[in-house]
């Protein structure tokens, strides 16, 4: 019943849907790591690192020093958005992606390294489900790969801790109803050495029922993927896309998008999401950046938010070269990451898939990016509000067309005063 996973994440089976996840895009999202359980000894937040071998998306990562006489266990504990009713999870997976090194200069004999499982607590015991991956040699010249996939069902080597046996289906259930905790138990053995291990995509996954129009997309997707490439056409989309690529030829001037690199289409709440390493075309002089496309639907048609990465050092130059000279031409952006500065194909105005927080997108082509309020137009801001720290996110229309170029971007600003004199009266 565990679900295949790619190397560099997991990756939803038909009929199935994403309870909670943490791409490790940012940050550490919430996870501790903590040596002791059911109490631990020690807990700490794990390194955050941009990127590692094998994960391109971002990781988080931790060291310890393993006991050669015993074994040592850690524990990877889950923030609270993987907590709470878990009821609709139950015959789906809990998944994980990992890989453990040692240090080049140790080559320890009989090290083994092992993501053991999941421990679910709850007011009805705490809940043990081994894994599909127990032990395994590691190589520490290498960069291994664990994927760690994890039943929500109950077997005979499952263990409840309130009965010491293996839970009933009803038992199961009692614990998914209202889990107060979620731990992932890694142990390593036989090994008087220095290990880091590195997590790089974690997904819960819930029971999800796709609309027809939707479940046909993505088995289009499926079986459009040769040599991790995937392309967004006519063949792909059907039909029901025909009105998104006309928008693609009519905003960015191609009439298909190419995408490749670890591409994976995930099941969502109504709809689709397909991630990718990189887009392959030059969409306003992009390209070779991160890509995300979700889809929805509408009673007529499939709905779309393409998200392009515009990349580091990315400038409004770049893709608007006609507002030179102009003040739109003159504004400067903060673009240290591939992500600062965003372009978002929107086929229907709304809030940005999977973005609650973010500013709502409208029909068309959004640009979502930091404003410098150190240099250009944006300079006379800090100027008149003191204080005010920047960069400043801004979002709105932008359009590249034979016809023209424009920008209209919108940024939320913090409270301020103004004093005026007061004019004497003529």
């Amino acid at each position: 019943m565990p679900r295949a996973l790619l190397q560099d994440g997991p990756a939803a089976a038909l009929g199935s849907a994403i309870f909670a996840q943490s791409d490790f895009a940012t940050d550490a999202d919430g996870w501790t790591v903590q040596t002791g359980y059911p109490l631990s000894t020690a807990s700490a937040a794990p390194a955050w690192q941009a990127s590692a071998p094998s994960f391109p998306r971002g990781v988080v990562a931790w060291q310890a020093q393993a006991d050669a006489a015993q074994s040592s266990d850690v524990f990877l504990k889950a923030p609270v958005k993987f907590l709470g009713d878990l009821s609709g999870c139950y015959g789906q997976t809990f998944d994980l992606v990992l890989s453990t090194l040692t240090p080049p200069d140790q080559t320890p004999a009989g090290f083994y390294a092992g993501a053991q499982g999941l421990i679910l607590q709850s007011a009805v015991g705490d809940l043990w489900i081994p894994s599909n991956v127990q032990n395994s040699i590691q190589d520490p010249t290498l960069a291994p790969v664990q994927a760690l996939a994890v039943g929500l069902f109950e077997t005979a080597a499952c263990r409840l801790s309130s009965t010491g046996a293996a839970p009933s289906a009803d038992e199961f259930k009692s614990v998914l109803h209202a889990v107060t905790g979620l731990l992932v138990r890694l142990s390593w053995f036989e090994g008087s050495v220095d290990w880091t291990t590195t997590v790089g995509a974690v997904a819960l996954y819930k029971t999800g029922s796709l609309d027809p129009r939707l479940a046909a997309l993505q088995s289009r997707l499926q079986a459009a993927i040769v040599g991790d490439a995937l392309i967004l056409g006519a063949e792909t989309l059907g039909a029901d896309g025909a009105a998104l690529l006309a928008q693609l030829h009519s905003q960015l001037s191609i009439d298909a998008l190419h995408v490749s690199g670890h591409v994976a289409i995930t099941a969502i709440d109504d709809g689709l999401l397909v991630t990718a390493d990189s887009f392959d075309d030059t969409v306003l002089g992009v390209s070779g950046n991160g890509v995300s496309i979700a889809f929805g639907q509408t009673p007529q048609a499939l709905t779309w938010q393409i998200v392009l990465q515009c990349g580091a050092g990315w400038s409004v130059a770049d893709s608007f070269p006609n507002l030179g000279g102009t003040w739109a031409g003159g504004v400067a952006v903060v673009a240290e990451a591939d992500a600062d500065a965003l372009l978002i194909l929107a086929s229907q105005a709304g809030p940005r898939t999977g973005e609650p927080s973010a500013p709502a997108l409208l029909e068309g082509l959004n640009l979502i990016a930091k404003l410098d309020v150190a240099a250009g137009p944006a300079l006379a801001l800090s100027q008149l509000i003191p204080g005010l720290a920047g960069p400043l996110q801004a979002a709105g229309l932008a359009l590249n067309t034979a016809r023209g170029e424009q920008l209209d971007l919108q940024a939320s600003l913090p409270a301020f005063t103004l004093a005026l004199p007061v004019l004497p009266a003529l």
